[in-house]
C-alpha cells in the first residue's frame, strides 16, 4: 500500500484541486479515507471516481455550517491564516455529489459524542453505506486504532 497524507490548501477550491491532481498521477488501486472535512472531500472523490472510502466522523454538509467562520482563521495544525468567505461555501457547495451510486463502497464510522458534527447528519447523508456508529467518543473518533483492520479489510477486499 502506498499511503499519501497531503497537507492541502486551508481554502475549499484550491484543496479540491490539489486532491483531483493527486488522485490523477496515481496508478493502481485507489482507496480513501478522510476525516471530517477530509470525509467530505473523500465521499466527493470516491462518488466521482467509482472508488471505495472510508469516512470517519465526516462533514456531511460543510457548506452549509461554515459561514460561521467567515473572516480570518488560522489553520490549528500549520498556523497559516488564511480568509474564509461566500467563495469557499460556494465551492464546497460544487463539490456536492447524488448519493452513491453503490453504496457498499463507502464505510461510515461514527461516534455519537462528536462535538464537532452531528453524527446524524452523515447517517440522513449516506443512509445505505456501511456503517459502525459508537456510543460517545470525540470528533477525533477515540480507539481509532481498532478500526484499522476493518478499514483497511473494506478498503481492500481480498479477491
Amino acid at each position: 500500500i502506498e499511503f499519501h497524507a497531503p497537507n492541502l490548501p486551508d481554502r475549499p477550491r484550491f484543496a479540491a484541486a490539489r486532491l483531483d491532481e493527486i488522485l490523477a498521477s496515481t496508478g493502481g488501486h485507489v482507496a480513501l479515507v478522510g476525516s471530517s472535512l477530509g470525509g467530505f472531500y473523500a465521499a466527493t472523490l470516491a462518488q466521482r471516481n467509482r472508488l471505495r472510502a472510508a469516512l470517519i466522523n465526516p462533514a456531511a454538509y460543510p457548506y452549509q455550517r461554515m459561514q460561521a467562520y467567515f473572516g480570518c482563521n488560522e489553520n490549528p495544525y500549520s498556523g497559516v491564516r488564511y480568509e474564509l468567505d461566500q467563495t469557499d461555501l460556494a465551492a464546497l457547495a460544487a463539490l456536492e455529489t447524488p448519493p452513491f451510486e453503490d453504496p457498499s463502497n463507502c464505510l461510515l464510522l461514527l461516534q455519537t459524542a462528536d462535538e464537532v458534527l452531528d453524527y446524524r447528519e452523515a447517517l440522513t447523508k449516506w443512509p445505505q453505506c456501511p456503517k459502525v456508529v459508537e456510543a460517545g467518543g470525540s470528533h477525533q473518533f477515540e480507539n481509532f486504532e481498532r478500526q484499522i483492520p476493518l478499514i483497511l479489510d473494506f478498503l481492500f477486499p481480498s479477491q
